[in-house]
């Protein structure tokens, strides 16, 4: 009697067995590269609004009007005049800005286009930008010469020589930024 071609039983549960191994090694392996590509765009994307929120501060202080007698803050609110790009023409436009967290854990800038000369006005839109979500706090601190760092800056006290922004919420740490209002307005025509 001829033996028939073909694999016996034993074979093919060997096989297949041999085969879901693979297969769950290789599903476990999937799994992980999943997750760690999840990680690496959670974290450029945290990075990247971080950086943005950091540069729009930066430019904001930066941009405060020097020697303002309006300019005042606390802990967590900062109001003042200064200066922003216009979104349609880039140009430096005169503003009154203000800054602070949002009950949403919002780190919002607000401000209003102002004519030269003039203190405020209330004939512009406010306009609103959202820097940075999550922020569930603010800390914002004056450098007063003579008096080093305080928490409150009051009106008829000019412009601060600097401002410290800490920002707590969202992942990881983040690092205070120190900036020093350096703008220089044009003069009112």
């Amino acid at each position: 009697m001829r033996r028939q071609a073909g694999f016996t039983l034993i074979e093919i549960l060997v096989v297949l067995v041999i085969v879901g191994m693979l297969m769950a090694a290789l599903w476990s392996g999937l799994r992980i590269g999943v997750r760690g590509w999840h990680r690496v765009a959670t974290t450029a994307q945290t990075l990247e609004a971080r950086g943005t929120a950091e540069r729009v501060l930066r430019l904001a202080i930066r941009n405060l009007a020097p020697d303002n007698p309006d300019c005042q803050g606390d802990e967590q609110h900062l109001v003042c005049a200064g200066m922003l790009p216009d979104a349609q023409t880039g140009r430096m436009t005169a503003v009154i800005l203000a800054l602070g967290i949002e009950n949403q854990a919002r780190l919002v800038l607000r401000w209003q286009a102002r004519p030269p000369g003039l203190r405020q006005s209330g004939t512009e839109p406010i306009r609103n930008a959202v820097v940075l979500t999550p922020a569930s706090s603010l800390s914002l601190r004056y450098f007063r010469p003579g008096a080093g760092w305080v928490d409150r800056w009051r009106a008829g006290d000019g412009t601060p020589d600097l401002v410290r922004v800490t920002i707590g919420g969202g992942p990881g740490a983040w690092p205070a930024i120190v900036e020093h209002p350096i703008a220089v307005f044009p003069a009112a025509q």
